[in-house]
């Protein structure tokens, strides 16, 4: 029997271990002479790497089995030994990039993320890889890759050369199956014992399977979870639904700007931080605001962030998105509702509308004007991408600006208006304009992205000058939010989407007018479907009963935010004024962190209280349940509406 084939299978499988556990060592960001000089190291990346051993040992092993069965066939032979190293050269590649996309998105590439970064046509998670995958990462490509083949080929030299027979061979591959045994058994216990996470064990090329059969075949636990009935009632009860609001209110309040700051958290914005001064324009404002303590973003993404600020509605619990799937869904919206009023509306977008075609759900919510960086006149744009279908590209702010006051009516007497204005320069890769200010944050990235956010808070002074310039800071409400966070390295993670960390779904949310208010603060726990309906009781407009979120300012609303993220692993988070709980779906962990004594979430307290985190798993379940069931019925034919029970109306 021929065995020449499944030899050089069994070479270039030792060589593909040696390779991942080496690249392993990059991800833990170990450097080799500790790995190699200190026993525990070793141990530690060893544990660390059990999926990338459990791939190699199963490509091997069904590669020389199926050579076994094909041993009389020496071309298909000759066929399987190329296709097992052409894998094996794509396995290299995906955990190369995973020394990156670990960093970045704090775990590794899934099918959810590409479909939310329209990664064929762009956004934030193309231009992060091409980024980071330049020119050096493909020479360490081709290092790894020639580290692989030959490493493959020496050892087949080896046992040519000393052991023609394979009697050493076989007594070795005996032996290392024994061993792969026996570690493949025992490991699990001990990557739990030594706190490895996700992120240090994943392997990018199973977890980028397992996210395929996760997103189209498969349900987390919280979708079908029993929970007690009469548990939370979903839509708010009546009792919070009613006009017993003590929103402020002064019959000069005639218009409303919505000012929406791309990728910023709370904790760079003045009056939830002091440590770094970059928003001067903003704080100089802050006398006349009322600043809300805990704000969320019920899922880190902008486009989603689009649907819950206008149309008070929560995502779908999917790494599907309204816009995408939904875009002309039949849900009243903020501009919508003004537009009865006979409202001037406008939507002033610095980025490209076409990103997960933010533009055909904005099409159908009644803006007399919708610009972005396509339509907006600018003589520099802050970044633009040559190729048509890149939506990445971004206007510069202050021609923003410079469009909605052009939009502004000379008339301060005429029609209301509303608009909508959404920065872009703070998204990244982060668009400075002019000379950097060192702001003393250690990581470099940050530092990029803190001058970027000081451009954005000069565009936000402008704006607030030029309507007192023109009388209308007094008749005018400005409402400053964030579409989302952004995170720098804490909780090992950069961006936005992967996570619901403070950093990634905390965001800032102040309301200012001179009439209104006095440098006030509301405690209260809320989310962006909370935003509209706050916007209108202020206004003393009738709010939609098909809205899922309520004001602010009534005293009987629950304080609890609910939010997610799909785009890594399905990750659901619960707020309550103390607590929050992040529960992670795929491997059924819960965290549970006390925000007033720890607010960047270091110290997880779920094991000292299991009765909370079983009800906060009941609060999780009872939302999703009910947002799927809510967005069935929005979804289903008119006819079908018609016959169910609508909501009451507040």
């Amino acid at each position: 029997m021929n065995t020449t084939t499944i030899r050089k299978i069994g070479c270039f499988t030792c060589s593909l271990m040696l390779v991942l556990f080496l690249i392993r060592c990059r991800v833990m960001e170990t450097p080799y002479h500790v790995v190699f000089r200190y026993p525990r190291a070793f141990y530690v990346i060893l544990l660390a790497s059990y999926n990338d051993l459990l791939l190699a040992a199963g490509m091997g092993a069904f590669s020389m089995g199926l050579a076994y069965l094909l041993r009389n066939r020496s071309r298909a032979q000759s066929f399987l030994l190329g296709a097992f190293v052409g894998c094996a050269l794509v396995v290299v590649a995906f955990g190369l990039s995973y020394v990156e996309t670990s960093q970045l998105l704090g775990g590794p590439l899934t099918y959810a993320w590409l479909y939310y970064s329209d990664f064929m046509q762009n956004s934030d998670s193309k231009a992060a890889v091409l980024a980071n995958l330049s020119w050096r990462w493909g020479a360490k490509l081709l290092a790894w890759s020639g580290l692989l083949l030959s490493a493959g080929y020496t050892l087949q030299f080896l046992l040519r050369r000393f052991d023609a027979q394979g009697q050493y061979a076989r007594r070795a591959l005996f032996g290392l199956a024994a061993f792969l045994g026996v570690y493949f058994v025992m490991a699990p216990r001990h990557i739990a014992s030594n706190e490895l996470g996700y992120k240090h064990v994943a392997n990018p090329v199973l977890a980028f399977s397992h996210s395929i059969y996760a997103a189209l075949a498969t349900t987390p636990d919280l979708f079908t979870m029993q929970v007690p009935v009469g548990f939370e009632a979903f839509p708010t009860p009546q009792a919070a639904r009613g006009r017993n609001s003590l929103a402020p209110s002064h019959t000069r309040i005639r218009n409303v700007v919505l000012f929406v700051l791309e990728s910023v958290p709370a904790e760079y914005v003045p009056g939830y931080q002091t440590r770094y001064n970059v928003m001067p324009e903003l704080a100089r404002y802050l006398p006349n605001s009322l600043r809300v303590t805990d704000m969320y973003a019920q899922i880190p993404s902008t486009n989603n962030a689009v649907v819950s600020l206008l149309g008070s509605l929560y995502p779908m619990i999917s790494y599907q998105c309204i816009t995408v799937e939904h875009p002309n869904i039949r849900i009243p919206s903020l501009s919508s509702e003004l537009k009865k009023q006979q409202f001037r509306t406008g939507f002033f977008f610095a980025a490209d509308t076409r990103f997960q075609n933010m533009h055909g759900f904005l099409a159908s919510r009644q803006f007399d004007t919708i610009a972005d960086f396509q339509t907006i006149a600018c003589p520099r744009p802050a970044l633009e991408v040559d190729a048509e279908d890149e939506f990445l590209s971004s206007a510069d702010e202050s021609c923003l600006l410079k469009a909605y006051t052009q939009w502004l009516p000379a008339d301060t007497t005429g029609a209301p208006f509303f608009a909508t204005i959404w920065t872009a320069q703070t998204h990244y890769p982060y668009f400075p304009v002019g000379a950097e200010k060192d702001y003393g944050a250690s990581e470099r990235y940050l530092n990029h992205y803190l001058n970027a956010l000081h451009y954005s808070d000069q565009q936000l002074g402008h704006l607030l000058d030029e309507l007192k310039r023109r009388g209308l800071a007094e008749s005018t409400l400005v409402v400053v939010v964030g579409d989302h966070g952004e995170a720098f390295g804490r909780h090992v993670q950069f961006g936005h989407a992967s996570n619901i960390y403070e950093e990634n779904v905390r965001i800032p949310l102040l309301l200012i007018n001179p009439l209104l208010f006095h440098g006030e603060k509301l405690a209260a726990v809320g989310g962006q479907v909370d935003v509209a309906p706050t916007i209108l009781d202020i206004l003393r407009k009738p709010i939609p009963a098909e809205w899922q979120g309520t004001s602010l300012f009534n005293p009987a609303r629950k304080n609890r935010a609910y939010f997610f993220s799909p785009y890594s692993q399905y990750t659901f988070g619960f707020r309550t004024p103390r607590h929050k709980v992040i529960f992670n779906a795929n491997t059924s962990q819960t965290q549970v962190f006390d925000l007033q004594k720890d607010p960047q979430e270091a110290h997880n307290l779920a094991d000292q209280m299991p009765a909370f985190v079983q009800q906060s798993h009941q609060h999780l379940a009872t939302w999703i349940q009910y947002q799927n069931a809510y967005l069935k019925r929005v979804l289903a034919p008119p006819s079908v509406v018609a016959n169910s029970t609508r909501p009451e109306r507040r």
